[in-house]
């Protein structure tokens, strides 16, 4: 026999489901086992489709966010794999476009950060030097 609400297998003298604990009873009828399971299929559906219209915001707001920090490269990467990953999630809601948007924000700036950090290395051994020139600059447009 199988649980009207959860659907596992159990055994016939069962009083309870021993996955989700609901009170086991026989069914009256065949089209009223079909109607609950097939209540139970629609609930599970609609609430796959709220979980991943979530994951679709998140995945935007997170490509926003890592546009906004791309002065510093590790979080813009880390934000960028988020609003990807969660643009995965989101991409079956209703909210498609906002997903597909946060995974093209997530790849560009995943790229962009990744550069950027790229860059900052290679110009790390003139630092000192760099500080310097900018200090100069600084000086001499003051006076």
């Amino acid at each position: 026999m199988k649980c009207r609400k959860c659907g596992a297998e159990i055994p016939d003298q069962a009083l309870v489901c021993g996955h989700c604990g609901t009170s086991v009873e026989p069914y009256d009828s065949q089209e009223q086992r079909r109607r609950e399971q097939e209540a139970y299929r629609n609930n599970n559906r609609a609430e796959e489709r709220f979980a991943s219209a979530g994951c679709a915001r998140a995945s935007l707001i997170l490509g926003i966010l890592s546009i906004v920090s791309i002065t510093m490269p590790y979080i813009t990467i880390i934000l960028s794999l988020a609003a990807i990953a969660f643009g995965v999630l989101g991409s079956r809601s209703r909210r498609r476009g906002q997903a597909i948007a946060g995974i093209v924000l997530g790849v560009i700036m995943l790229v962009t950060g990744m550069v950027f950090l790229v860059c900052l290395s290679a110009l790390a051994p003139y630092e000192e030097e760099l500080a310097n020139l900018f200090y100069d600059y600084l000086n001499s447009y003051t006076q």
